[in-house]
C-alpha cells in the first residue's frame, strides 16, 4: 500500500465510523416510561356523583344493552353526592345540593323505575379531568366497577355480592365523540362508567323487610394494556381486575324502598 494512500483510507474509514455513530444515537429507543409511576393522567381528588330519577319507556325492558334513548329522565328528582381526597382520606363534601347517601325505590315500588347515574371527577388544582380518562390513550384502561358489599367478617376482610345475590343491574351507557384521521367525528360507545342506567331489583316485593340499607363501592380501574379480552369488558360488579390499578374507590350508601 502506497504511503499516499493510506491516510486516505483511514480518514474515510473514521469518518464512517462517525456517521455509524452518530445515526445510532438518533435511533436509540427512549426507556420505557413505568406506566405504574406514571399513569399518564392527574389522580381524581374530587367527585360529584349525580343521580337523576328515570322511567323505562313503553315496551322496553331493562338489560345491560339498554340505553338512554329506552328511559324518560326526571327533571326534578335528582341527587348529588360530593367527595373530596385532597386531605389523604376520603370525605364527604357538604353543603346545600349534597347528600351522603341516595335514597330510591326499587322495582318492587315501581316496576318501570332506573336511575341514570353520571361521575364527574376534579383533580386537584379544581379542574375537571374527565377528558384525560378518555384520551385515545387512556380510554380502553379505564372502566368504572360498581360491587355491592354483602358482608364485613370479623377481620374486616369485605365479600361481595355474587351477581345472583345483587340488589341492582347496571348498563353502561356511555358515548363520546371521537375524531378520524380526516377530522370528521363520529359517537362511539366505549363502557367506561361516567354515565349509566341502574335499576334496583332489592327489596323484592315478597321481601319481609321492605327497606334495604346497600353499601355499593365504586371503584374506577387503570388496566395496564387494555381492559378489553377478545373484544369483551369484564362485568360492572366485578370485584377482582387482573393486570389493573385502582384510580379511586367511593363507598356510597343507598336506602332502597320497596313500598
Amino acid at each position: 500500500m502506497s504511503k499516499t494512500l493510506a491516510p486516505l483510507l483511514l480518514g474515510a474509514f473514521a469518518l464512517a465510523l462517525t456517521g455509524t455513530l452518530v445515526s445510532c444515537g438518533k435511533n436509540t429507543p427512549k426507556p420505557p416510561v413505568d406506566e405504574r409511576q406514571n399513569k399518564g393522567h392527574d389522580n381524581p381528588t374530587y367527585a360529584e356523583l349525580t343521580l337523576t330519577e328515570a322511567t323505562l319507556k313503553a315496551g322496553k325492558t331493562f338489560s345491560t344493552e339498554t340505553t338512554l334513548d329506552d328511559v324518560d329522565l326526571s327533571t326534578e328528582a335528582v341527587q348529588k353526592i360530593g367527595l373530596d381526597n385532597s386531605g389523604g382520606t376520603l370525605r364527604f363534601i357538604e353543603g346545600p345540593g349534597y347528600s351522603k347517601k341516595f335514597t330510591i325505590e326499587s322495582t318492587a315500588k315501581t316496576p318501570n323505575r332506573v336511575y341514570l347515574l353520571k361521575i364527574a371527577y376534579k383533580n386537584l388544582s379544581g379542574q375537571l379531568m374527565n377528558d384525560q380518562l378518555i384520551s385515545d390513550e387512556q380510554i380502553n384502561r379505564h372502566q368504572h366497577f360498581f360491587k355491592e358489599i354483602w358482608r364485613v367478617r370479623d377481620n374486616n376482610e369485605v365479600d361481595y355480592a355474587p351477581s345472583s345475590l345483587l340488589s341492582y343491574r347496571y348498563a353502561y351507557c356511555d358515548v363520546f365523540t371521537r375524531k378520524k384521521a380526516n377530522g370528521t367525528t363520529y359517537q362511539e360507545r366505549n363502557p367506561v362508567g361516567f354515565t349509566g342506567l341502574i335499576q334496583f331489583v332489592r327489596p323484592r316485593v315478597t321481601d319481609t323487610d321492605k327497606t334495604k340499607e346497600l353499601k355499593m363501592v365504586i371503584t374506577l380501574a387503570h388496566f395496564y394494556g387494555t381492559k378489553f379480552k377478545d373484544g369483551s369488558v369484564l362485568p360492572f360488579h366485578t370485584s377482582v381486575t387482573p393486570g389493573a390499578d385502582t384510580d379511586i374507590n367511593m363507598n356510597i350508601d343507598f336506602t332502597i324502598k320497596a313500598n
